[in-house]
């Protein structure tokens, strides 16, 4: 009686062959997800690599504004003091009045009085 039936160890084997199909495919599924952890994990570093970088590249950008924010304000100081245009119309207007340029020189006026210190004969021949 303890004789196993024909048809019971057909089955018995179909059932093993299909429990060894079943364990590959598992086997098989394992390491594709193992592959997948490993490709997920890879491409997280390396956008964490890249968000570091850019990271730094922005508080580098940053500085940079700031920098450029200073040196405009510090060149808008210094145009706050120069002269408008208005008092450079007026300047230019005074010295066309004034002709700075037909001024005399100590040194001209220092030959003028020498010569007019010299007789009289030799300052009008100079002249």
């Amino acid at each position: 009686m303890d004789e196993p039936k024909p048809q019971q160890d057909t089955t018995n084997i179909d059932s093993l062959r299909r429990l060894r199909v079943l364990e590959e495919r598992f086997v098989n599924l394992r390491g594709k997800a193992q592959l997948a952890d490993e490709k997920l994990l890879a491409a997280e570093e390396k956008l964490n690599n890249e968000l570091k970088a850019l990271t730094q590249e922005l508080v580098q950008v940053r500085r940079q504004i700031a920098d450029l924010a200073e040196a405009m304000q510090a060149v808008q100081q210094e145009m706050s003091h120069a002269a408008s245009q208005y008092d450079l119309k007026a300047l230019e207007k005074y010295l066309g009045y004034w002709e700075p340029m037909q001024f005399v020189t100590k040194d001209e006026l220092l030959a003028k009085q020498n010569l007019l210190k010299q007789p009289s004969g030799r300052s009008s021949n100079a002249n």
